[in-house]
């Protein structure tokens, strides 16, 4: 068997200096049967392969990896999103009873199907014929809140400030009552329109970015590279539970944003899988560490590439 691309992700929160034996442990093992002791001054021989502990007491491993062999290394720190938002500065009421609405076109995967965008709308009619701006603003906002009560998900809050209806998205976060489900959703961030109206102004304020590295991308991508066929051999299949962090890995990832993906690329590896002796052209593998553990990750590393 052939394979000319294999991606392994390994998801931790601690650099283990010894065998990994708690969950969310990372460590640096070299041919020798030592371990990266944190500082770079660990280096048991030219080869080396990454070992984790994942939620089920398994310990996952990658192939065996020759540095010497086209092994180039980078460093990435979270970057949280950009939340999209958008502004209708109101127009004041001419007439009693006056209907007023905007909608909202939802343009994220959990709340479309296929090329159907969902649409919610925020509806008030004026009670005097002088409303004010300031008063349409907040009946919009009242309406739009009622309106959300209906969502199993929040993407999207709304706020007044004077004559200004403002729509913000929310983070794609598990504080929000979203929990990331690999391979059903996407980790980008919410997105939507705010619909031109005869209410007034719509103005897109910010424009919504995606995050690097956020609890959602990493639990996306370990739930691709991990298959059923083995530790972190990667098939199309949905992966068994086993090879999945466990979700108090992703939250002490995910605090104070301060996780590092270290990426490394090999070329011209060959590793023991399954099925038996195979050659790969490219092996990519991404480590996620809290910064301080990625630190001592990168060192070992190093030390080992140094000294092939």
């Amino acid at each position: 068997m052939i394979n000319d691309n294999v991606l392994y992700t390994f998801v931790g929160s601690t650099y283990s200096t010894t065998l990994p034996n708690a969950d969310g442990e990372v460590a640096i093992e070299f041919e020798d049967g030592t371990f990266g002791d944190g500082t770079g001054g660990a280096t048991g021989g030219a080869n080396f392969r990454i070992v984790k502990f994942n939620s089920k007491g398994i310990l996952e491993h990658s192939p065996w990896i020759s540095p010497g062999s086209g092994l180039s290394l980078s460093q990435n720190g979270y970057v949280a999103e950009v939340l999209d938002k958008w502004t209708l500065t109101c127009d004041a009421g001419v007439e009693k009873d006056e209907l007023k609405s905007v909608w909202l076109v939802v343009q994220d995967s959990l709340t479309t199907f296929g090329n159907k965008s969902m649409m919610k709308n925020a509806v008030y009619s004026t009670l005097t014929a002088t409303a004010s701006a300031a008063t349409i603003a907040a009946g919009l906002k009242a309406s739009f809140d009622r309106n959300m009560i209906r969502e199993p998900y929040k993407f999207a809050t709304a706020s007044v400030s004077t004559a200004d209806f403002i729509i913000t998205a929310l983070p794609k976060a598990l504080a929000n009552g979203y929990v990331p489900k690999p391979g059903l959703w996407g980790p980008d961030p919410y997105t939507f329109k705010l619909l031109p109206a005869d209410v007034g102004t719509v103005v897109h304020t910010t424009k919504g970015q995606a995050a690097t590295n956020s609890i959602s991308q990493i639990k996306d991508e370990e739930w691709f590279a991990m298959g059923n066929r083995g530790y972190g051999y990667r098939v199309d299949s949905i992966p068994v539970d086993s090879q999945l962090s466990s979700d108090a890995v992703y939250t002490a990832l995910g605090a104070g944003g301060n996780q590092e993906c270290v990426y490394f690329k090999f070329k011209d590896q060959n590793f023991i899988n399954i099925v038996g002796q195979s050659p790969a052209s490219v092996i990519e593998t991404k480590t996620f560490l809290t910064a301080a553990e990625a630190t001592k990750f990168v060192l070992d590393l190093n030390a080992s590439i140094a000294g092939a």
